[in-house]
């Protein structure tokens, strides 16, 4: 709940709307953890994503959401509990990708994989970002190596206040006494 002040996204006041009206609008955020049903098949899970739309609606969106992850095409009658990590987070973000984001709101999508696996998530949300035309990624991440090539701004949050800001993100990377200061 919003304690003080106003949240705007798109001109309206979306302070007090509740969640289902946030993702009708485009606001849609992949948790770090506990973020698909194990017991489901990847099939399942995308069917559950595409909720409220009819399977006419569904289908293409499953279908292009896979087209960012072709690997788990191969895996459509797999349950997630049996999935590797990278692939369950690879199902996770199909799964946002559903909703077809304006907003897309990501906590740490390379949190405990392995850097192959990692770079490889990064590299995709990227993508999905512009074959999907999402305006807006916001995520927290510590692989800034992995996820500042394509980011447009970069904000560096430390003891929860904002420590740095910047429209170059890229300066942060190339600045090694800036970058050992808050990167650990």
């Amino acid at each position: 709940p919003v304690s003080s002040g106003t949240v705007v996204f798109q001109g309206h006041d979306i302070s007090h709307e509740a969640t289902d009206k946030r993702v009708a609008r485009g606001i849609v955020h992949l948790l770090q953890t506990g973020n698909i049903v194990p017991s489901r098949t990847v099939t399942e899970n995308l069917c559950l994503a595409g909720y409220p739309y009819s399977r006419r609606v569904i289908e293409p969106r499953m279908e292009s959401a896979l087209g960012i992850f072709p690997f788990l095409k191969e895996k459509l009658n797999t349950r997630g509990g049996y999935l590797s990590g990278g692939q369950r987070q690879a199902l996770a973000i199909c799964m946002v990708l559903m909703k077809r984001p304006a907003l897309l709101l990501l906590d740490e999508p390379s949190a405990g994989l392995s850097p192959k696996a990692a770079g490889q998530i990064l590299d995709s949300i990227a993508h999905a970002q512009e074959s999907l035309g999402i305006e807006t990624v916001c995520m927290v991440e510590h692989r800034l190596r992995e996820s500042l090539p394509w980011a447009s701004k970069l904000i560096v949050l430390a003891g929860g206040k904002v420590a740095h800001m910047s429209d170059e993100p890229m300066s942060f990377i190339n600045n090694p006494q800036r970058l050992e200061r808050f990167y650990f």
